[in-house]
């Protein structure tokens, strides 16, 4: 049963927690920590730990008013033995008592036996008795006794933390939870009449941080002061003095047991461990004197960070004794210290802490080495303290190591930062890698080449980066040294580069060849692996082979690594890969999920084409072309021009086309694919729909048969070049051509599982083909959305509307073709405007040319298009 439940009914006026300390009425009442001890007071032990000041007896008081409870407080002195202890116990639970015949611990058993109801026995200060006894003790009690309730507080960790009994229910109330956050703060000030504005706040803040022995002090001062408003320039002296003040109160019995510099190299370090100490100092047993006396001497408290306990200084003392260091040979033990200590970090796999010690010390070639071996988890986690780190490296130390100037341009790009800057910056490790690429061995060689092609490709080079990649290859299948784990981690890297260079050129094929790579290294990092694995899917869901994309999909999302990467730009290819194939599977929940996945990702120049074809694909399988359009439009004015690489401008492209037909804008579409009709395959589809939609359904038809006839085209191109040829033979009265193209398309739907180009094609005219040539379109039309429909192509016109549109082609007015056609000058009005609503134009001149285009107009001369225009 826990004590909170005790409360009234087993409190009268004489019973009571007794020997509890009365609190300070300005105290106020912290509702993070009463709740956070009332959870705890479910334990049969609860300990309540942390270093001096931070308010440990003043909160259980407080709590204890809050929810009253029966038993007693005692507070150890330094001087008592744990016979002591317990006879001040006794005591304070059974005041009439008498002698207790020198078996104080038997007094309170019996005490404890005969109490009605739930008892609570705090020991405050019990770190001042160091005797094993008194553990074993307060076990055997509280074993023998299920109403019993121990509190022990104190500043070091006792044995209950430890799991001092199968039986035992202990909980811990760490250091943390007596931390004043800012509200807290403010409030704590205030209540003594005393006003800020927020500058002033801010440097009590920033000064004092949540030590609560610190902010009371300073209410306390600034109470007795005739001033009521402070501002940030009146207050700034008085906490500088408080400051020194409490640091020198509480760290003066740490200094004359291992002396200030100790102190103050112990203030250098993140945090304070016996394999930490040890690092420094050289010395096992000063290490563990060290870490001794900061946590009895209050200067410091454990937390617990993971699974992991660490010892960390009050804050405010820290940052004092390292603000002491006021000449060179302090400065000098201070960097030998911090590079001591980063070492030891990085060996332990401390990336972070060993980062920040590594540029506390100005020691540029360890900081490489540390972003080097733990890039992907700095940057998957600590991103922007990855980026203000690499800010303050000279740029003489960023040249000599181009790879933390591809990632400084990396980063800059991912968050926000100028675009050009970064550019330049990308530009810059591409140059100095160069050059100190003439003089590098086989291994420094191969790295600094692999910074060159991911720096030109982030830059917008992709043509260079290709060209390069495919020099590196070359030079790579040439290499002829011993494979050491070094030099096969540095393929893997290359490998993967060289990959994602040919990812975006366009060059799938060559792509997929250097991701198999990267997977048959061992030594490739988990990132490298889950990267190259989740492009590969990419490709394959790119191209049509959704059956291989989903084998690869699973194959990443099965790895036990994946957890840790699943929200990082590592694993971003692979939900790209899964929401394609979801989407084309009809599963628009997976889809949906998997887009805002990597909507929420920070996408660089590299991803985020793909991400808005991905999400405007989605638009389109619903038939919401204007949504569509405006997702790819605004994704392509949020990132720089020109630097998306040439293919991946063509897949939006392309996309854009479609949104165009939707729109019944066939000539737009057209005139947007121009520059792209080049031959490449992932443009052909959408340039043959266009001129499908456009009413030519011969030049779509030659186009289709051009493409088809070349030969090893992947499965998207080649079905979607299939339907359109089968659409256009069928306008033109080509059966037979017609049905084989149906028959290869539907071989092809059916080998690699795709069904999403059949939506993109009028699917009236696919079924009226269909009982045409004798194919079997029911497995793929059956659940087809209806996107495109015939009313897209070439406008039907009633019989008065094409003969009015014969009649424009003269020069004649609105007048002049009534009287001429026997008609009223409104019939004629009326079909004019019906013509030009079914054309998609507002002019005289625009219908005669979209009429000519789509040959709704037999051939004139060029006299008289003159004349009608």
């Amino acid at each position: 049963m826990s004590p909170t439940s005790t409360l009234a009914e087993h409190r009268s006026p004489d019973q009571g927690l007794r020997g509890r300390p009365r609190t300070r009425r300005h105290v106020l009442r912290r509702e993070g920590v009463s709740e956070a001890l009332s959870r705890a007071a479910e334990a049969s032990v609860v300990v309540v730990r942390g270093p001096a000041g931070v308010g440990k007896t003043t909160a259980i008081a407080a709590w204890l008013d809050e929810a009253p409870v029966r038993g007693a407080w005692w507070t150890v002195r330094g001087d008592q033995a744990v016979a002591d202890v317990w006879a001040g116990v006794a005591r304070l639970l059974d005041p009439a008592a008498g002698d207790l015949g020198g078996a104080p611990l038997a007094a309170l058993d019996e005490a404890l036996g005969g109490a009605a109801g739930p008892v609570t026995v705090v020991l405050d200060d019990v770190d001042r008795l160091d005797d094993p006894r008194l553990a074993a003790d307060v076990e055997r009690l509280v074993l023998r006794h299920d109403h019993l309730h121990v509190v022990l507080v104190g500043r070091v960790r006792t044995t209950f933390e430890r799991a001092a009994g199968a039986d035992l229910d202990v909980e811990l109330v760490a250091p943390d939870v007596f931390e004043l956050d800012r509200g807290e703060v403010a409030a704590m000030l205030t209540a003594r009449g005393v006003c800020f504005d927020d500058a002033a706040l801010s440097l009590v803040d920033d000064a004092l941080g949540g030590w609560a022995v610190a902010v009371q002090r300073l209410a306390h001062e600034l109470a007795l002061q005739p001033r009521r408003l402070w501002r940030r320039r009146d207050l700034a002296p008085l906490v500088a003095r408080l400051e020194g003040e409490l640091t020198r109160d509480v760290s003066t019995e740490a200094e004359s047991l291992v002396g200030a510099d100790a102190l103050r190299a112990a203030a250098e370090l993140p945090f304070l461990s016996p394999e930490l100490l040890e690092a420094v100092t050289g010395d096992h047993d000063a290490a563990a004197e060290l870490l001794d006396v900061v946590e009895r001497s209050g200067v410091g408290g454990w937390t617990v960070v993971g699974s992991t306990r660490h010892l960390v200084l009050v804050p405010v003392v820290r940052r004092v004794l390292l603000e002491r260091r006021v000449d060179e040979a302090q400065r000098q033990e201070a960097r030998r210290v911090q590079v001591a200590g980063a070492r030891q970090l990085l060996d332990d796999g401390d990336a972070r802490e060993a980062l920040g010690l590594a540029a506390a010390a100005h020691d540029w070639p360890l900081l490489g080495e540390v972003l080097e071996r733990h890039h992907a988890e700095l940057t998957r986690d600590h991103a922007d303290e990855v980026l203000s780190v690499l800010e303050t490296v000279p740029e003489a130390s960023l040249r000599a190591d181009p790879w933390l100037l591809c990632l400084l341009g990396k980063l800059s790009a991912f968050r926000g930062r100028s675009w050009l800057a970064a550019a330049g910056t990308l530009a810059a490790a591409d140059t100095a890698a160069r050059e100190l690429q003439k003089d590098a061995g086989p291994t420094g060689a191969l790295r600094l080449a692999a910074v060159r092609i991911a720096a030109l490709r982030r830059a917008g080079s992709v043509g260079r980066a290709a060209a390069l990649a495919r020099r590196t290859r070359e030079s790579m299948a040439q290499l002829r040294v011993p494979r050491t784990p070094e030099l096969a981690r540095r393929l893997a890297d290359a490998h993967l580069q060289i990959g994602l260079s040919l990812f975006h050129e366009g060059a799938y094929d060559e792509a997929l060849l250097e991701f198999g790579a990267v997977g048959r290294l061992d030594e490739a990092t988990d990132p490298v692996r889950l990267r190259a694995l989740g492009t590969a899917a990419l490709v394959h869901a790119l191209d049509g082979r959704l059956g291989e994309a989903r084998a690869l999909v699973v194959a990443a999302e099965g790895d036990e690594r994946w957890s840790d990467w699943r929200h990082t730009v590592w694993a971003l290819p692979a939900h790209l890969a899964a929401g394609v194939a979801a989407l084309d599977a009809g599963d628009d929940r997976e889809a949906r999920r998997r887009i805002r996945t990597a909507a929420s990702m920070p996408a660089s120049v590299e991803e985020w084409p793909v991400v808005a074809w991905l999400t405007a694909l989605r638009h389109l399988a619903h038939g919401d072309g204007a949504t569509g359009f405006s997702v790819v439009r605004d994704a392509e004015a949020a990132h720089p021009q020109g630097v998306a690489s040439n293919h991946l401008h063509g897949l939006l492209t392309a996309l854009k086309s479609d949104f165009l037909l939707l729109s019944k804008q066939a000539r737009s579409a057209l005139g947007a694919l121009r520059p792209f009709v080049d031959g490449r395959e992932s443009v052909a589809g959408a340039h043959a729909r266009a001129l499908l939609f456009a009413g030519a359904a011969a030049d779509a038809r030659v186009v289709a048969d051009r493409m088809v006839w070349r030969g090893r085209l992947a499965p998207r191109p080649q079905l979607e070049l299939q339907l359109v040829r089968a659409v256009a033979s069928g306008r033109v009265g080509d059966l037979d051509v017609a049905r084989t193209a149906l028959e290869q398309a539907v071989s092809v739907s059916a080998r690699h599982d795709l069904r999403l180009p059949w939506w993109l094609v009028p699917a009236e005219e696919l079924r009226s083909l269909a009982r045409q040539t004798g194919v079997d379109l029911d497995p793929v039309l059956a659940d087809a959305p209806r996107i495109y429909s015939s009313g897209l192509t070439v406008p039907k016109l009633t019989r008065r509307e094409a003969v009015v549109l014969a009649q424009l082609r003269g020069a004649g007015s609105v007048e002049d073709i009534a009287r001429t056609l026997g008609v009223s000058h409104n019939t004629v009005k009326s079909q004019v405007r019906s013509l030009y609503r079914k054309l998609g134009v507002s002019t005289r001149p625009a219908a005669l040319r979209v009429a000519y285009e789509w040959r709704l107009l037999a051939p004139v001369s060029r006299e008289q298009a003159a004349t009608a225009s």
